[in-house]
């Protein structure tokens, strides 16, 4: 997984790490932490891969670095996983010094310094500096080709074109909980969650979450009509191949107006499963016959 930034801490300063992880996914940036509900540690994993992988897969080191620091074995151990390129940023919550081995690895590294009775003035500095050292690299800035949200969806299709449909899930999701909600990333994600299954198998609620997923995409036509003629094929094929009524918004008026792409039939056409549909056997011809 790709983060923006990996956040370090002790345990007596956990609050000051949450608020700065809160913070930066407010404003758009993927933070990771230990512990974080929103974006860390997941069951199943060993905890310490998880952390080596997490430092490695982000774009900027964050110390929460106060006294305890100096009596912690994980943060030296964390600080030491870093990449030698890596950009660190401090944010010091006392005046203690490094002990000698932080001090290897810190020392002249430039620090935020920050009252803990008032975080917010040090969390808008930790964002424009995150801003600054992303764009540094990224000379577009965010959205441009190496932005975070751009890799993500890079990767949910490379992932989807070898089939690896459970992956390209993952990275769509993620891309979706971090940008806006464009009918591309709707459509792929819609593709990689039926993951090459018949449709009209699946069970109901998989397809509810379906048309949840492609429901918000429906009205512009022109813009995203590769997503409304998947979810008029979902409906042909769950409903009417089932002997359901199809329920609202109904076939004609998912595809009026609905323009489809020749790169996107191609996609609908090598990930859905022979789908009991006018709408696919139409697309088919067209494909075959040009």
């Amino acid at each position: 997984m790709l983060n923006d930034v990996f956040i370090s801490y002790t345990q007596p300063d956990r609050h000051v790490a949450c608020y700065m992880h809160d913070m930066l996914q407010h404003n758009g940036w993927v933070s990771w932490m230990a512990l974080s509900s929103s974006h860390g540690i997941s069951t199943g994993i060993p905890f310490e891969s998880q952390v080596v992988e997490a430092i490695r897969n982000s774009r900027v080191f964050v110390l929460i670095y106060s006294d305890y620091c100096n009596r912690s074995a994980d943060v030296i151990q964390e600080i030491r996983h870093r990449n030698k390129l890596h950009p660190t940023i401090i944010i010091r919550l006392d005046d203690s010094e490094y002990r000698a081995d932080l001090s290897y690895h810190l020392r002249g590294i430039q620090h935020i310094q920050t009252d803990p009775d008032n975080l917010a003035p040090a969390a808008d500095a930790l964002s424009r500096d995150v801003q600054k050292v992303i764009k540094g690299a990224n000379p577009e800035g965010i959205g441009s080709a190496d932005s975070t949200d751009k890799i993500l969806f890079k990767e949910g299709l490379a992932a989807l074109r070898v089939k690896n449909y459970a992956l390209a899930v993952e990275k769509f999701r993620r891309h979706k909980t971090i940008a806006s909600s464009g009918a591309d990333t709707l459509f792929y994600l819609s593709l990689a969650t039926i993951g090459g299954r018949k449709i009209r198998k699946m069970d109901g609620l998989q397809v509810h979450a379906l048309e949840d997923i492609l429901s918000p995409a429906v009205p512009d036509k022109k813009g995203a009509g590769h997503a409304s003629i998947l979810l008029a094929i979902i409906k042909q094929d769950y409903y009417q191949g089932n002997g359901f009524r199809i329920p609202a918004p109904g076939i004609g008026e998912l595809l009026a107006g609905a323009v489809l792409p020749p790169d996107k039939r191609d996609d609908l056409l090598c990930h859905l499963n022979e789908p009991q549909s006018q709408v696919w056997r139409e697309l088919l011809h067209k494909q075959k016959h040009g």
